[in-house]
């Protein structure tokens, strides 16, 4: 969809010496404003993945600590 928009900004670039001045400037201004949300979209959903990646790696980080205290437990019980 940021390509899609940025395809029309650049379009309407183009037709810009070919149309009012002010058409231009609020096609370009509307054009902006649809760049904001789309990118703002798109920075919400790495963001979300980065949480959901931070939060899964500190549960393996819990898992594999847990799993080397039983592995000590264990080891320490057979040369007892």
């Amino acid at each position: 969809m940021l390509g899609l928009s940025a395809i029309l900004a650049v379009w309407m670039f183009s037709l810009a010496p070919q149309q009012d001045s002010a058409v231009v400037h609020l096609c370009d201004i509307l054009v902006g404003i649809l760049n904001v949300f789309i990118a703002s979209n798109c920075l919400k959903s790495l963001v979300q993945a980065i949480v959901k990646k931070t939060v899964l790696q500190g549960k393996i980080d819990d898992i594999n600590t847990e799993l080397e205290l039983l592995e000590n437990e264990e080891s320490r019980g057979i040369t007892k």
